[in-house]
């Protein structure tokens, strides 16, 4: 049987993914080999996110309001005020990158929501933004913390099914804007495209006297099609 480069290439590419996506076997069984001594948590983390899936780390947020602005947003949405999650508003958020981080009521104000992508490029250029974070906290799957859709035409994208750089604004925003007092958040995305490309990113807060001082995002997209072109 001859046995071409492409399948060679094709094998040991197989063989060094099984290697990396089984870091933390890794780690356990052979620690001399796989760990930092004095064990540093922050590297393997690092090693696990960058081999095994995608993985950002953020900086500390700052936040700007924008409530002057909350009638353009909303019709940039092609939505109504009385969409907007009770008592929170849209709030920048920038973690290295800014969003703009809006809260809705229920997942039928997400699907609900019609980008007008030149008013959201507009509003975009406006604050520097990279794009909207539309955001409720009813999810798809029990557990989990909020359920979102990305857009930022500014950067040539209508809609995006997995965002890390946005998700790690909104842990941010669900910590110290609705206090919701914990460190790691599951985060939803691509559930509500049409057709759906559904994606969970986990973000994990660092916390220092309860204050954030720098974020980890990362997260797996699931396959729902593939064709040949």
């Amino acid at each position: 049987m001859n046995i071409t480069r492409r399948q060679c290439l094709q094998a040991a590419l197989v063989v060094i993914g099984l290697v990396f996506l089984s870091l933390p076997i890794l780690m356990a069984v052979w620690p001399s080999g796989w760990i930092w001594l004095p064990r540093q948590t922050e590297y393997e983390q690092m090693m696990i996110g960058v081999y095994g899936m995608a993985f950002m780390e953020q900086l500390a947020p700052s936040y700007k309001e924008v409530n002057h602005c909350i009638d353009a947003i909303c019709s940039s949405l092609r939505i109504s005020v009385d969409d907007l999650l009770t008592s929170h508003n849209p709030v920048i958020v920038n973690t290295g990158n800014s969003f703009l981080i809006v809260p809705l009521k229920d997942e039928k104000a997400i699907l609900d929501a019609h980008a007008d992508l030149d008013e959201i490029q507009r509003i975009s250029e406006e604050f520097d933004l990279i794009g909207y974070y539309i955001f409720s906290q009813k999810t798809r799957v029990p557990g989990r913390d909020a359920a979102t859709r990305m857009f930022a035409p500014r950067y040539g994208i209508s809609e995006e099914s997995a965002t890390g750089m946005a998700a790690g604004p909104l842990a941010c925003y669900l910590y110290d804007k609705m206090g919701i007092n914990k460190d790691t958040f599951l985060i939803e995305q691509g559930h509500l495209m049409e057709p759906p490309s559904p994606s969970v990113i986990k973000v994990q807060l660092k916390l220092k006297d309860k204050k954030i001082f720098r974020l980890i995002a990362g997260g797996k997209a699931k396959v729902m099609k593939s064709i040949i072109i």
